[in-house]
């Protein structure tokens, strides 16, 4: 792999995006403040980590932790690392506009778009804004229409076929790098277990 393909990967992006959201449920040391953290030092970090990677270096496992469901079972919750999941935002980040050009009907998705904000510090679009758009939409098509509004997501992510997840990845990035990390990173952070962990 060359050092140009990894130079093109949105990490600095990346580490803006994940560090700005982790801050929110702070898993960082308490002697660390968001504001004083070193991009230039954290991105020779991440860029260091994606070439072990690609290079044959597992990732490490996750942090596990077992978490109550309501009905009463216990349910798998995976903590990656910070750089991991900076890793990993990297690798969503240089593929996620061209999927939201290519594939998403705005006017049949009203969750999860692409933010094209050139100052984001979130991936997607506010989800409060995108949530009354979805409420107002449906309440338009069941006045005028009959209509059945069904929603089932539970274990949405577990029912996710990762290998032809993967395969659908493939025809957004060219170089192959961002999938081939990808690949490897939902690997290691699910397991045994089938799908996609959220």
């Amino acid at each position: 792999m060359t050092d140009d393909s990894i130079s093109s990967l949105p990490i600095q992006l990346a580490i803006r995006l994940t560090l700005d959201s982790v801050s929110y449920s702070n898993p960082l040391p308490n002697w660390f403040d968001i504001l004083a953290i070193n991009y230039s030092a954290r991105e020779k970090v991440i860029r260091g980590k994606i070439e072990e990677y690609l290079n044959g270096t597992p990732p490490k496992s996750p942090y596990e932790v077992m978490v109550p469901k309501k009905n009463g079972q216990m349910a798998r919750w995976v903590v990656p690392s910070i750089n991991d999941q900076i890793v990993f935002q990297t690798c969503v980040s240089s593929i996620a506009e061209v999927i939201d050009e290519m594939t998403i009907d705005k006017a049949r998705v009203f969750s999860c778009r692409y933010n094209r904000d050139s100052n984001r510090l979130a991936l997607l679009e506010n989800q409060v804004s995108a949530w009354k758009e979805f409420q107002d939409e449906t309440k338009k098509r069941c006045e005028s229409d009959q209509c059945v509004l069904q929603i089932d997501l539970e274990d949405a992510f577990r029912s996710v076929d990762r290998a032809r997840f993967i395969d659908f990845l493939r025809k957004f990035s060219p170089d192959g790098i961002s999938v081939k990390l990808l690949h490897l990173l939902l690997n290691t952070f699910a397991g045994a277990e089938p799908g996609c962990l959220s």
